[in-house]
């Protein structure tokens, strides 16, 4: 990568990019509690047919533990033409989460589940969110 243009990097970003600029896009959040040794449903978020979006989904829990954790997208095999990650893990200690992608061009209206395993045999909630960018 190159230098920084000096001027650039003491102007904020806020100077060239608005809310506007994004295009269409879509959130959704929720909370879950996880169940130990099942897939629970941290949140969802409704897609019509005939997009391309973009998804991207993190899961972050209410307790710092050792353990794993994960993040991984469901949707309808039927839905439409899909790419994903796949099923993501990290640990839970020390804050943060766990994030996975999807890309998913849809043929009929669809619901997108963000889903976590509950890997530890204690109280906590699952926490999810997804950002839905529609790219065509």
């Amino acid at each position: 990568m190159g230098k920084c243009n000096e001027k650039l990097c003491r102007t904020s970003l806020s100077n060239y990019v608005s809310k506007d600029d994004l295009g269409i896009y879509f959130t959704a959040d929720g909370s879950k509690a996880a169940v130990y040794k099942q897939n629970v449903i941290s949140v969802s978020i409704q897609l019509k047919a005939g997009y391309t979006y973009f998804l991207v989904g993190k899961n972050g829990v209410s307790i710092s533990n050792d353990g794993p954790m994960s993040a991984t997208f469901d949707v309808l095999s039927d839905a439409g033409s899909i790419f994903h990650l796949g099923n993501s893990r990290t640990t839970m200690s020390n804050g943060g989460g766990c994030v996975t992608a999807m890309i998913i061009k849809t043929v009929k209206d669809c619901t997108v589940n963000l889903i976590g395993y509950g890997y530890v045999n204690e109280t906590y909630n699952y926490e999810g969110r997804i950002i839905a960018i529609q790219l065509a």
